[in-house]
């Protein structure tokens, strides 16, 4: 997929800390996919263990219910 320089991409990364079971979410926004998905883990704690990272095409607004699990390619 090729980046129109008009488009957003927001990636969404699901996390726990180690002392918890609890799932918590950051997401970040950006014009590319790999700088999206680069912010949204930035956002992560070291120690977190990552269960997830998905990526769609828009802002958190655009949120789709599936499919962005797989990530998009870069």
């Amino acid at each position: 997929m090729s980046a129109d320089s008009r488009q957003q991409y927001t990636a969404e990364v699901e996390y726990s800390l180690p002392e918890t079971d609890d799932t918590r979410k950051r997401t970040a926004s950006y014009r590319t996919v790999d700088g999206a998905k680069d912010r949204a883990v930035d956002k992560v704690p070291l120690d977190a263990n990552i269960w997830r990272v998905g990526v769609w095409t828009g802002t958190v607004s655009d949120r789709p219910e599936s499919g962005h699990e797989e990530g998009l390619d870069g």
